[in-house]
């Protein structure tokens, strides 16, 4: 057990989604506790997890931690996009990188297109009158 634990200590990939999974477990299971939809506790189980892989990210950049690797960060603002960007723009970290930034955004318009063609009937039905 204790080797187990170590390798998960080391491993960036492992901690990083134990973290996920104890805050989406949290936000998902927040459901019984309040009376709100599973869906929305689990997208502000999954921003408060994205907020968090950006602040651990920012703190292990000083220092010699183990950085979050950039695949975790793409994926928590795929789930967590308001987390993320606030985070983001909180801690500024991730500012200047212009390659990670143009993704973040195209995963912003890519949200954005989905909820507006999900959307769509409800949004079709208003004009129509």
């Amino acid at each position: 057990m204790k080797s187990f634990l170590s390798r998960i200590a080391r491993s960036p990939y492992a901690a990083n989604a134990l973290l996920w999974l104890f805050l989406l477990a949290v936000g998902t299971y927040g459901s019984t506790f309040f009376d709100v939809p599973p869906t929305v506790c689990f997208f502000i189980g999954a921003n408060f997890a994205a907020f968090a892989m950006f602040f651990v990210d920012k703190n292990a950049a000083g220092t010699a931690l183990g950085r979050v690797p950039e695949v975790i960060l793409y994926l928590s603002l795929w789930f967590g996009i308001v987390g993320g960007f606030s985070a983001m723009s909180l801690f500024r970290h991730k500012t200047r990188k212009m390659p990670f930034q143009l993704i973040a955004y195209a995963i912003l318009i890519v949200q954005i297109a989905i909820v507006v063609y999900l959307f769509r009937p409800i949004f079709s039905a208003q004009f129509d009158r």
